[in-house]
């Protein structure tokens, strides 16, 4: 689990609620950028406009096809956009329906 350790602050635990609501369960130190504030316990629908129409279209995507979903996403951030490469990864239950939402963000540079 070493090989993982540099990661986890790029974790998101995406939890799928009803109606397509979606709780941010855990919510890794180096998103804070990328959600624009710390995000661990709070909804996806709290988050700044941009951000959340952003990170919702992916979560969706991720729900409908029932596939990870790869995406980059730009963040507007004072004067820079600050770009990120995600991965969104569906994961199922105990009943086989999906239930979470492994989440990865990445930051890829500014411009």
């Amino acid at each position: 689990m070493e090989e993982l350790r540099p990661w986890l602050g790029h974790l998101a635990i995406v939890e799928v609620g009803p109606e397509d609501h979606f709780h941010l369960r855990l919510s890794g130190i180096h998103l804070i950028r990328r959600f624009g504030r710390e995000a661990t316990g709070h909804e996806v629908g709290e988050l700044a406009a941009d951000i959340k129409r952003q990170l919702r279209a992916i979560l969706m995507a991720t729900i409908q096809g029932g596939v990870p979903v790869v995406a980059h996403s730009a963040v507007p951030l004072g004067r820079a956009t600050y770009w990120h490469c995600e991965v969104a990864l569906p994961l199922a239950g105990a009943t086989g329906a999906m239930t979470t939402i492994l989440f990865c963000s990445y930051p890829q540079g500014r411009s």
